[in-house]
């Protein structure tokens, strides 16, 4: 992967003249089978009781969970809508008090950021310290002082009305049963409804079907507590179960193949074995890779009358 990485950036650098002004470099994020999901987890509502909305907010709170297992890489959420403030300006308020919008912007910026700002050992522990902090809810955007006026803070409500709701849907997921439904054991009900997606994706070198028990095991536990009881969750991808199935089907063919092979080594010396010229070719060509006595008598039962010159 490295070299295909440095042969792209050799192209990219070599045609960036090309690149139209005012357009932003190519951005190369470089993706391996890791990245694929190997578990995605679907939240609907059969009942309509949860709007795309709530589902996200409930699906982010449930995926800050199966995140703090260290063999999770990522995750991603999918559908629904995410939550914003919305924020809108009242030109004769801001006129009024001698602020301008891009004064707000620059405060809300300085206001939304924590910064590391060293760190202090006492006690046998050590402490971080960081200036700053993140905008938590739509009071702590209110009260972002955006100015002074007559030597006075002028805060972000005093010339703006603020909105705390959904954003618009950038995508859409919709949960629709067919008549498999029952097989897998969900509930029966027409038609299509809103839902969230939740993808999880494994460390590098880590077991996926291990990766994806602990956290199906983890969601089931947060049952009737993060997540409500009449909220349903559905498996839409496990690749941890598939991979299991795929191993212990590999393993039944070998174990058939070497089985196979076994029977027809047995079958095929049968008749050099019992000539005794050829005893001590076959003691040391054949012996050495064919199971013990005990093993080839239910398969070569003359054998228990000759057993002798297994033991030479």
């Amino acid at each position: 992967m490295e070299d295909s990485i440095v042969n792209l950036y050799n192209k990219l650098m070599a045609n960036f003249d090309k690149i139209p002004p005012g357009v932003t470099q190519p951005l190369v994020k470089p993706k391996s089978i890791d990245d694929v999901p190997i578990l995605t987890l679907t939240l609907w509502d059969a009942e309509n009781k949860y709007s795309g909305y709530e589902l996200r907010r409930v699906a982010a709170e449930l995926a800050d969970e199966l995140k703090k297992d260290q063999d999770v890489s990522e995750f991603s959420i999918i559908g629904g809508q995410k939550r914003q403030v919305v924020i809108n300006l009242d030109q004769s308020r801001l006129k009024a008090y001698q602020a301008s919008s891009l004064q707000i912007m620059r405060a809300l910026q300085q206001a939304n950021f924590v910064l590391p700002s060293g760190a202090f050992p006492a006690g046998n522990r050590e402490f971080i310290v960081e200036t700053g902090g993140f905008l938590a809810d739509m009071e702590d955007v209110a009260s972002v002082v955006v100015g002074i006026y007559n030597g006075k803070p002028v805060y972000l409500r005093d010339v703006a009305d603020l909105t705390d709701g959904p954003q618009e849907p950038a995508n859409y997921v919709f949960m629709g049963l067919g008549p498999a439904a029952v097989e897998k054991g969900l509930i029966q009900a027409p038609g299509q409804f809103e839902a969230v997606t939740i993808a999880v994706s494994k460390k590098k070198g880590a077991n996926a079907s291990t990766v994806a028990h602990e956290a199906l095991a983890k969601m089931e536990a947060l049952k009737g507590k993060l997540i409500p009881a009449d909220l349903q969750v559905t498996v839409t991808r496990d690749y941890g179960e598939t991979a299991k199935e795929k191993s212990d089907e590999l393993l039944k063919h070998m174990l058939i193949a070497t089985v196979s092979v076994i029977i027809l080594t047995i079958s095929k010396c049968t008749a050099s074995i019992r000539s005794p010229r050829s005893w001590p070719l076959m003691k040391s060509a054949v012996l050495p890779f064919l199971p013990p006595l005990p093993l080839l008598q239910p398969f070569c039962p003359w054998l228990s009358s000759r057993g002798s010159w297994v033991l030479i």
